[in-house]
């Protein structure tokens, strides 16, 4: 059985209307439904966020305008970076197992941590990875390739002078 519900009427400025009308919910198309999404969002929060999944979706969601702008400010200009793009996906990935790590059991046990690590690591790694990918393309896909070389090559030197220190061990 579907709750209650209970009318509800709420004066607001018209920039407050214009904020809300710019919030972006899963099906809540209409004031009503925002209003609605709002208040459920909030309960959420107070409840606490728990697990990767739930984390990864509530970091993606604060993300979203900031995305959207990026798009639209990319597609006004004609510019694209497919390193911004990658970001989209990294950081939600990042920082959600980052954050889920407040959920798991026997918090700040040494098995926890390791696998903490050992995700990161999984993580951080696939980031410097796709990186050094894109650098292969000599940065063709960036805003400023001049500006991001410099910074690929410092890295690689720093790669190659690690290799040689694993290599004489």
């Amino acid at each position: 059985m579907s709750p209650k519900t209970v009318p509800f009427s709420v004066r607001i400025t018209d920039e407050d209307a214009e904020f809300l009308s710019r919030l972006d919910f899963k099906d809540a198309k209409t004031p009503s439904d925002r209003f609605r999404a709002l208040i459920a969002e909030k309960r959420a929060a107070e409840n606490g966020i728990e697990g990767y999944q739930a984390w990864f979706d509530e970091v993606a969601r604060m993300m979203r305008p900031v995305v959207h702008k990026i798009r639209a400010d990319e597609l006004a200009s004609g510019l694209s970076s497919e390193l911004v793009k990658r970001s989209f996906e990294w950081l939600p990935d990042l920082f959600a197992y980052f954050l889920s790590y407040v959920s798991e059991q026997e918090k700040g046990s040494p098995v926890v941590l390791r696998e903490l690590e050992m995700g990161l690591h999984e993580r951080i790694t696939r980031v410097f990875e796709g990186t050094l990918q894109m650098g292969a393309s000599d940065w063709r896909s960036c805003y400023d390739p001049e500006q991001i070389k410099p910074r690929i090559a410092s890295t690689m030197d720093l790669s190659s002078l690690m290799q040689e220190i694993m290599i004489r061990k």
